[in-house]
């Protein structure tokens, strides 16, 4: 144990380390070497500081933790690996099996197990269990591409995204619409409610707009068609 850096200002302090000074060891170090960023200026806050405090100072701590700290995407890597686990699992049971071509989820799952290894074998000794998920992670990922790549004649991801591009879109505005409103609801399960009806709104506007717009009538028939029956 020690200290990384000692600060002389007076010569108080000074007469102070002159008697330890033979009993420890240092090297002194100018001005420049040791003057980081941080030392010198503030640091440049976060652009969610406001909108932590404004958390921090109305809503309970189950609250806090819960949207500072386990909904950060990176280390939420359960939350990630379920999603990339729920699109093999349609690729695989509901392409590769119908279409007897279970020889490519072999193939790609025999891949994955080496490239599990190879990642657990680099990520594990540095950091531990984090390294371990982080390479499961990546794992589920790259069977993932691999069977995409595999199918991309029959099934084409790419065709899919260009097709529905403009829902994900609205996905995401949803989201950052729903963020914003967050900030004005108290974190109960009405709150979460009054969220759940809110994105089901934006997502429809938006939908409907688009359908009217574009002129995709079938759309916006099956909607109506479905309203109108609950309304019969």
């Amino acid at each position: 144990m020690g200290v990384s850096l000692t600060c002389i200002n007076t010569e108080k302090g000074k007469w102070l380390f002159d008697k330890f000074k033979n009993e420890v060891e240092f090297l002194e170090v100018l001005l420049e070497d040791y003057a980081q960023k941080n030392m010198s200026q503030p640091s440049i806050p976060h652009r969610s500081v406001q909108e932590f405090w404004r958390d921090f100072d109305s809503k309970p701590f189950s609250f806090i933790k819960k949207k500072y700290c386990e909904n950060n995407v990176i280390l939420n890597y359960k939350y990630v690996i379920k999603k990339g686990m729920k699109l093999l699992y349609v690729i695989n049971n509901q392409f590769l099996v119908p279409l007897k071509k279970e020889t490519i989820y072999i193939w790609a799952t025999a891949l994955g197990v080496i490239f599990n290894f190879i990642f657990n074998y680099i990520m594990i000794p540095q950091y531990a269990a984090i390294g371990a998920s982080i390479a499961t992670l990546i794992t589920q990922y790259l069977v993932l591409v691999i069977e995409c790549i595999a199918i991309r004649k029959e099934l084409s991801i790419v065709f899919c995204l260009k097709r529905n591009w403009i829902y994900v879109l609205f996905g995401f505005i949803m989201i950052i619409l729903i963020k914003r409103l967050d900030v004005f609801i108290n974190y109960s399960i009405l709150g979460l409610l009054i969220e759940v009806v809110a994105g089901i709104l934006i997502f429809g506007c938006l939908s409907i707009c688009y359908w009217l717009i574009s002129g995709e009538k079938q759309y916006l028939n099956i909607f109506l068609g479905a309203f109108k029956k609950k309304n019969m």
